[in-house]
């Protein structure tokens, strides 16, 4: 069985990304470049997490509303909710709120479609080599600039993300209902969701590779 890739290790692929020398630790105390690696890391750890994909998309999610405040709110684990039963609920910083009486006091639970926030060792082995690739790709851009490296730490990029996307088609079985152009035809009617649907920034089907 193949090992999993560990953060340390990844770590270890975007210094040797821009020839620096590895370390034994990303704990504190390491050194200055291995710290920018790791933050690099984790902004693209979470920035590949909040694009949603099937593996940390769950639907018919249920917030329930605070009994005391009648506010509810997103749990810490949660990137983006969407409350699409009620077309006037919108997640708003941590929160539901309610455009049509412009408060964040709903009082009662709010179900939707929420995109989780998953640690690195839940995630899939080609998620993590892609989140690494990218990172690689970024660290060097900043610290070398662009050179022929540079060029092919491109195209391990996009083909980390090509594995993951059609990893991501295939478990998900999705349908032309999905389409960014579907959810345009079928929200026109609505007045909180058809102007974004219309000019496709469907916020759920989001998928810039940058």
């Amino acid at each position: 069985m193949a090992s999993e890739l560990t953060r340390l290790e990844a770590v270890n692929l975007i210094l040797a990304s821009s020839d620096m020398m590895p370390v034994t630790t990303i704990a504190a105390g390491t050194t200055a470049e291995a710290t920018l690696a790791v933050q690099q890391l984790d902004t693209s750890h979470r920035e590949v997490l909040n694009e949603g994909w099937h593996w940390n998309t769950e639907y018919e999610v249920s917030l329930e509303a605070d009994a005391i405040t009648n506010k509810v709110a997103l749990p810490a684990d949660v990137l983006r909710f969407d409350p699409r039963e009620v077309p006037y609920f919108i997640a708003r910083g941590r929160f539901i709120y309610d455009r049509l009486n412009k408060q964040y006091e709903i009082g009662e639970a709010v179900k939707g479609t929420a995109i989780y926030y998953l640690e690195w060792d839940d995630l899939l082995e080609e998620v993590k080599t892609y989140i690494t690739k990218k990172s690689a790709r970024r660290f060097h851009e900043y610290h070398v600039g662009t050179d022929d490296a540079a060029q092919s730490l491109i195209m391990d990029e996009r083909e980390a993300r090509r594995l993951i996307l059609d990893g991501d088609l295939d478990a998900g079985a999705y349908s032309m209902f999905d389409s960014p152009d579907m959810h345009a035809g079928l929200s026109m009617g609505s007045p909180y969701t058809g102007s974004a649907a219309f000019f496709g920034n469907d916020p759920f089907k989001s998928r810039d590779p940058k």
